[in-house]
């Protein structure tokens, strides 16, 4: 039996069928990898243990591994995270990694002793919070499988999260599902205070029911809110009440709006079309992974992880477990390499990017973007923009405010045209850019701004340079050894006096200068340590800095350098017409540029593994980059209908690269993601997976689009199409008494001592190995 993640969003969940599959042969991949919908509402945010705990047991698959030995899995928490993945800070797409795995360790024993009595799993799930490590102990007894006349099946969950050690829980809860309806009750203490979630749920017939959430706990470190929330539903509405706004929604699928989390790709044969993206590896007594975006381990295993160390790639097969040893280079930063495409103008209509006017805008411009501001004042804003076809300009549409919560971006009521002066202020320069739909750094060339000021006939056609990325390894042939920066340029000092005021320092010693009367600054990539190097230091980090301590700094996903050049093409930089002055952009014009990136997080960081003995590091694909052409449908995909989209393919389940946008959770609206309340980032659009409106392309080749994970947020409709809903009572909600203690060995739901495990993984988050 199946103790499915989505048992409790069921509860306002219609149990959606998928479009019609086409062009792979029938039986593949494409027709039989699992589809899964669920609701989101504004409910949902108070369960959001309750979510992510059903995600880990789904990814842990103890469902196919019954009566096995106990085994091990990975679960990738950025997949089990609603609240990470859809914060507004996500608005902010001008820099960061994504994609990058974080992979929590489970041991997990599942067992049934006859088919007539309970599936039992017990899990011991290892958490790491701020450096603080502590074990999840779960148990469940499933009597019965969800089914079409029971969605939720018949099982209990109790959860227990203790300290390392310990049996006494830092927060504990349960989770019962079965014919009559769904109860949850989570209680927790940590230094911001005491917590209570409560949840119930009936059912009235086959498709109607009622219930209520209370969540009592501390807001952003600070006194506990009280949230009620009671809602009743039927086959065809759902009703939600706060205590003050009653509102009515319509649960058809053709009125709700979609976004998707995960896709998978598939060639022609209908197979699953898989990347070299890394593997499970294990050091001393931790497990983790590694892969493109480096090695993820935990942090204590990250504080002693050096150049020098051993570690091993664990493999499951038919054969057994196997162990093969690499050898660590490990460096706190990552040189990353740039290559050079052309597209045209025309192809990016529409299409978002975000951009530093470093030669400003003019004062009436700078005014109308941001109020008070001037030419000069607006310099270090980053903006978002797009290129308009059907008004031959740019369109500047947001701006990025920065806080303690970090940056989002915020959504102008009224966009503001380039003016004529504005665009003559890049037109020898062009418009350096970070698109997140097409993948990374995207440069407007002055040909194209040149012919955007003088309306050419053949703007559309005006060259577009993007570029694509691929990671630079220590000593590899042809990597770079003296490399020079004019912008943005880092050093050893520099960074160590951000650490110092890492809210409002800046740790470039050299900002972007309008005019290029700089010096520049000569690195040295280091061939064998990997490091980036100023006058024989390294320019990271220090080893101590974690990303704890870069909370609310607009540094906080990575510090990245401006364009390096080897020094041997410094002239190459040359502003035009001029043999003295530097225009960073200049680097446009050549086939590869670098980028030095460093960070406290695994991703901004370089550890390659080498075989023992040899110099050759084991290499790692890195993201495929595809197109995919938006359907010209504007009722479906609003302002991106019509517009082509570099996406990021990372690996199964792993496209990235759609725009997005913030919806309010209390009307599932579009809103500006920077202003006040709560706010979700999400997809704009979801790709269909059917006909040529659901194939994406990289060169010649061509893949089918399947959405694997889909959201879906019910259209609100007038109140009066819920009359006939009896909100659910919060008198029924569950008490604390009936609390249990699988770390506990007095409690009769206790799992025991956690299995030892030394073999490879088993699963790795969802896949069975």
């Amino acid at each position: 039996m199946k103790l499915q993640r989505t048992v409790l969003a069921a509860s306002i969940t219609l149990a959606f069928s998928a479009p019609a599959l086409a062009e792979p042969p029938p039986g593949t991949r494409y027709h039989t990898d699992p589809q899964h919908s669920f609701v989101h509402d504004q409910t949902r945010e108070a369960i959001g243990t309750v979510n992510m705990i059903t995600c880990f047991f789904g990814a842990m698959n103890p469902h196919e591994l019954v009566n096995q030995p106990a085994y091990m899995a990975l679960v990738d928490e950025t997949k089990c995270d609603e609240n990470r993945r859809s914060q507004a800070s996500n608005s902010d797409t001008s820099g960061g990694t994504t994609g990058a795995a974080e992979y929590t360790t489970a041991f997990v024993h599942s067992s049934r002793a006859s088919n007539a009595d309970p599936m039992r799993v017990k899990a011991w799930i290892h958490s790491e919070d701020d450096g603080h490590a502590s074990t999840i102990h779960a148990n469940v007894s499933a009597v019965q499988a969800p089914s079409p006349s029971n969605p939720y099946g018949d099982f209990r969950l109790d959860f227990c999260g203790a300290e390392n050690g310990s049996a006494q829980c830092q927060f504990q809860g349960y989770l019962a599902g079965s014919a009559n309806g769904v109860q949850f009750v989570e209680q927790g203490q940590s230094g911001a205070g005491a917590s209570t979630r409560r949840v119930y749920l009936t059912r009235d017939g086959d498709n109607a029911g009622a219930g209520a959430i209370e969540s009592d706990e501390p807001q952003n470190g600070g006194p506990n809110v009280l949230t009620r929330f009671q809602f009743a539903f039927n086959a065809t509405h759902f009703r939600r009440s706060d205590g003050l706004n009653d509102v009515c929604f319509d649960r058809s699928e053709s009125t709700s709006k979609k976004s998707v989390w995960r896709y998978g790709l598939y060639d022609h044969l209908g197979e699953r079309v898989e990347r070299a993206s890394g593997f499970p590896i294990k050091f001393g007594d931790f497990h983790g992974y590694a892969g493109y975006h480096g090695v993820h381990l935990p942090q204590e295993a990250m504080n002693t992880l050096t150049t020098g160390s051993t570690v091993h790639r664990q493999s499951f097969g038919e054969g057994g477990d196997t162990a093969t040893p690499y050898e660590v280079t490990r460096a706190r930063g990552r040189l990353l390499k740039y290559s050079s495409h052309v597209a045209q103008l025309g192809n990016l209509d529409k299409v978002r990017f975000n951009f530093h006017p470093f030669a400003g805008l003019e004062n009436a411009t700078a005014n109308a973007v941001i109020a008070g501001r001037d030419e000069n004042s607006i310099r270090q804003t980053m903006l978002e923009a797009y290129y308009s076809t059907g008004n031959n300009n740019f369109m500047i549409s947001g701006y990025q405010n920065c806080g303690q919560s970090g940056c989002v971006t915020r959504t102008l009521e009224t966009e503001v045209p380039f003016s004529t002066g504005d665009l003559t202020r890049y037109v020898l320069s062009g418009l350096n850019a970070h698109s997140q739909s097409f993948g990374g750094p995207v440069f407007f060339s002055a040909e194209a701004v040149d012919n955007v000021l003088g309306s050419h006939p053949q703007v559309g056609a005006s060259p577009v340079r993007y570029r694509t990325e691929s990671l630079v390894y220590p000593g590899a042939p042809g990597a770079p050894t003296n490399l020079a920066c004019v912008a943005d340029c880092p050093t050893p000092a520099s960074v160590t006096t951000f650490i110092g005021d890492v809210q409002n320092g800046n740790p470039h010693t050299l900002p972007r200068s309008p005019n290029g009367t700089i010096t520049p600054v000569s690195y040295a990539y280091h061939g064998v340590s990997g490091h980036l190097q100023h006058a024989a230091q390294d320019v990271a980090f220090a080893p101590g800095v974690t990303p704890q301590m870069l909370n609310g700094s607009r540094f906080g996903h990575g510090v990245r350098t401006g364009r390096l050049v080897p020094a041997d093409q410094l002239t190459n930089m040359f502003c035009q017409g001029s043999l003295t002055n530097y225009c960073e952009t200049r680097a446009e014009e050549l086939a590869e540029y670098y980028v030095w990136e460093f960070g406290a997080n695994p991703w901004n960081q370089f550890v390659g593994l080498r075989t023992p003995g040899t110099t050759d590091f084991v290499p790692f694909d890195p993201p495929m980059q595809v197109s995919y052409q938006v359907p010209n449908r504007p009722e479906e995909f609003g302002e991106h209908a019509g517009t082509q989209l570099r996406l990021s393919y990372n690996g199964f389940g792993e496209l990235h690269g759609i725009p997005g946008h913030c919806v309010n959770p209390e009307n599932n609206q579009p809103t500006d993601c920077g202003g006040p309340g709560s706010k979700r980032y999400v997809p704009a659009f979801a790709i269909p997976h059917h006909g040529v409106e659901g194939v994406v392309s990289a060169g010649a080749d061509n893949y089918f689009v399947k959405w694997l994970d889909r959201e879906l947020r019910f259209a609100r409709v007038a109140s009066g199409a819920c009359s006939g809903l009896t909100l659910g009572s919060l008198a029924n909600l569950p008490s604390l008494a009936g609390l249990r203690n699988p770390a506990d060995p007095q409690d009769p739901v206790y799992i025991g001592a956690e299995p030892v495990i030394s073999g490879a993984p088993r699963v790795i988050h969802g896949v069975t190995q």
